[in-house]
């Protein structure tokens, strides 16, 4: 579980090195696990360890649950997983997700500012003069610039995502926070 909320902050992190003010607030949406992928008695605990991940990431303004309602089953042309994403189930009533996401929106809305981490260290996503990634197989699971981030954060790092271009501009750098770069070598540049 630790992994698929590590994948929150990457997620937030890699937005923000695509954009073009380094101001930009973000907005996590839709986030939520299906019960086919977790138990019912694991929501809460996703739930925390996703919005604590979340809440690490400077300029994060918001964070949008899934759904607010489990969709009944009675509308039968949906896929499987889109029946149990909700706060709420189909007759209204709170589920423990529910809860737990209220008890962690009250809580943050005290104390989010604590828990932002001061991103020091960028990853460089390689792009080219239009500031796409030269292989976007890089930044999936498996991917050279996915797996370096991956391992700096699981170290502790305070990492986040750059592009190269971001990279070689020492304001733009300063301008982030950034004192550390970590260049990868990207499988697209083998071109």
């Amino acid at each position: 579980m630790r992994a698929s909320s590590q994948n929150i902050e990457w997620t937030i992190e890699l937005s923000k090195a695509f954009a073009t003010d380094s101001g930009r607030q973000v907005r996590l949406q839709e986030v939520g696990a299906p019960s086919m992928n977790l138990a019912d008695t694991e929501m809460p605990e996703f739930a925390a360890r996703t919005v604590e991940a979340a809440l690490s990431s400077p300029g994060l303004c918001g964070i949008t649950w899934w759904c607010s309602h489990d969709v009944s089953r009675s509308l039968g042309d949906y896929k499987d997983l889109e029946y149990s994403l909700g706060l709420l189930d189909v007759d209204n009533a709170v589920k423990p997700l529910g809860r737990r996401f209220a008890e962690l929106v009250a809580d943050a809305r005290g104390s989010a500012r604590d828990r932002v981490l001061a991103r020091t260290v960028g990853v460089v996503v390689e792009v080219d003069d239009h500031d796409l990634p030269i292989a976007r197989a890089d930044l999936a699971p498996g991917g050279v610039v996915f797996e370096r981030w991956h391992e700096l954060r699981r170290q502790g790092e305070p990492v986040t995502v750059v592009t190269s271009r971001t990279a070689a501009d020492p304001a733009s750098l300063a301008k982030r926070g950034i004192t550390d770069v970590h260049a990868v070598p990207s499988a697209g540049s083998a071109r």
